[in-house]
């Protein structure tokens, strides 16, 4: 696995081979134009990794959005997958993982919601001690927090 530029070429390339899964959720949260938004927003994101496999195809792209919210540092961490995911699940998990543990030291609490395609990774999530609130029957919101008593749903609303 090697990191890739993030340019118009290597999104529109990634969008056109994205995991299924990942693509609901893109359709869930932009509907009809979750190729143009993702895009853009991808373009626009400082905190952001490309992911590609040794013939430079891009295989994975996440990253991290910081807020203040009372006080704490919130990391609204993020991570989708291309088709070829498979091929390279290990190497990318353990580089995921590796990312996991530095946000974990740049911020008080990580989070994010995940679609109902993508349900199965909570198992994974919960290893790398996320916890979870189901919100409905599409949606979860998995959390990490420095503190061991923290609920998210208190701070967020």
């Amino acid at each position: 696995m090697i990191e890739t530029e993030v340019n118009r070429e290597n999104l529109e390339k990634f969008i056109l081979n994205i995991c299924p899964n990942d693509k609901e959720e893109l359709k869930y949260t932009f509907k009809d134009k979750y190729k143009e938004i993702f895009i853009d927003i991808c373009l626009k994101e400082k905190n952001i990794w490309f992911l590609a496999d040794k013939n430079r195809n891009p295989c994975a792209i996440g990253g991290i959005q910081y807020s203040n919210i009372n006080n704490l540092l919130f990391g609204k961490i993020w991570f989708l997958s291309a088709g070829n995911f498979n091929e390279n699940a290990i190497a990318t998990l353990k580089y995921i993982k590796n990312k996991i543990n530095y946000f974990k030291g740049t911020a008080d609490v990580l989070y994010n919601h995940i679609y109902k395609t993508n349900f199965h990774f909570l198992k994974w999530l919960k290893k790398a001690g996320f916890k979870t609130v189901n919100i409905n029957d599409y949606i979860k919101l998995f959390y990490y927090s420095k503190e061991e008593h923290f609920d998210i749903r208190y701070t967020t609303g």
